[in-house]
């Protein structure tokens, strides 16, 4: 939407002149996270002094058109995020050691195919590459900053799979962590690069011979819950680097499966829930087709 200012004011003011009815509230939403210019130049602070005919441009979020197929499982969407089900083996961002696509990747494309352009995809948090479920991108880099910065407030939880019952069933695993290598080992005492770690589970029930525990982070360290877990002697179903046999080649049976967050425009709670495979909760004696 275009408009041209008929008086002298701040961006604000003059936004209020374009959408009149609107809340402030509103409308300093929209100028944080619409494409809001002035006279061609982007504009964010709502105390920017706008002169007598200048022109102001609102371009809003592109809805993401439905015919374009994605090549994954989308959960949910609207202009602002998408939340996706990462299929294991796929590195959510960054460079991977192999040419398979990051999960990244896949997204954004499917974003810039499904808004002509006008789009891109944000990661917003990580999954291990091994590990599958939910994950949300942002579709603005404006939005994947409100994300982050409240990403600790939302909750995330976990099934897994693991060789052995938890006792007690139920509890909090609190250890500090640190990174040696390629591998995360639980410190005993602090130090430079130690981190505090808290991982909430409980046990579910028993599948076969493997049970199945439900996990929530309070923090989110790499390769938190594989470690815990197989720290109080459950090692994770395929969880080799972390204690789990190795008699079979197997996928790691650790899934994002539930995920609570506040949308950062409207302010709404979502929840977001996805239940994990009959072949995942049952895995088979013998080796599986896995990458």
């Amino acid at each position: 939407m275009k408009h041209l200012a008929k008086r002298d004011g701040t961006i604000l003011e003059i936004l209020g002149d374009a959408y009149a009815g609107t809340s402030t509230t509103k409308l300093r939403k929209m100028l944080k996270f619409a494409n809001v210019t002035l006279d061609g130049e982007q504009v964010r602070m709502a105390d920017t002094p706008v002169k007598t005919g200048q022109l102001v441009n609102i371009e809003k979020q592109e809805k993401p058109s439905l015919n374009v197929k994605a090549p994954f499982r989308v959960i949910w969407q609207d202009q602002y995020i998408i939340v996706c089900d990462k299929p294991v083996g796929l590195i959510t961002a960054g460079e991977g050691i192999t040419r398979r696509p990051t999960m990244h990747k896949l997204v954004d494309d499917y974003v810039k195919d499904a808004t002509k352009g006008a789009q891109s995809a944000f990661p917003v948090h990580r999954l291990d590459k091994e590990v599958s479920g939910l994950v949300v991108f942002a579709k603005s880099e404006e939005i994947q900053e409100k994300l982050k910065s409240d990403w600790h407030q939302f909750s995330k939880k976990y099934i897994a799979i693991t060789e052995k019952e938890p006792n007690p069933k139920k509890g909090t695993i609190s250890t500090l962590l640190e990174e040696r290598g390629l591998k995360m080992f639980v410190a005993s005492t602090p130090g430079p690069n130690t981190k505090e770690a808290i991982t909430y589970y409980t046990y579910k029930e028993r599948i076969g011979r493997y049970h199945m525990v439900e996990v929530e982070l309070a923090t989110g360290k790499k390769n938190q819950i594989r470690v815990h877990l197989g720290h109080i002697g459950c090692p994770i179903v395929g969880d080799y680097k972390y204690g789990a046999s190795n008699a079979f080649k197997r996928q790691i049976r650790l899934m994002a499966t539930q995920l609570y967050i506040k949308h950062p425009i409207t302010g709404k709670d979502l929840a977001f829930k996805i239940e994990p495979s009959t072949i995942f909760t049952h895995p088979k004696e013998k080796s599986e087709d896995y990458r």
